[in-house]
């Protein structure tokens, strides 16, 4: 229950799951892009590795903060749309 109240957001109220284990059921739920299919959707240029995902709503709309690394070590952010396929 206490689950169940936090995990709502409304328009303009960012909330963010870091914990796995509480974001994995959204994603389940909310039938978004899993985390192992997030490196496809990185933009062209943007290419690395993926250090940190971390999943935000904001209303109904879902999103990805990831945290990249690049072939030379640079870290770029980037929000990935959770509901792109």
């Amino acid at each position: 229950l206490l689950f169940a109240a936090s995990a709502r957001a409304t328009a303009g109220e960012e909330r963010c799951f870091e914990d796995w284990s509480v974001a994995a059921s959204i994603v389940a739920r909310e039938k978004l892009v899993t985390v192992e299919q997030l490196q496809s959707l990185l933009q062209p240029g943007l290419g690395g590795a993926i250090v940190r995902t971390t999943l935000c709503q904001d209303g109904s709309a879902f999103v990805y903060k990831v945290l990249v690394r690049d072939r030379s070590g640079k870290l770029t952010k980037a929000n990935i749309d959770a509901r792109k396929k």
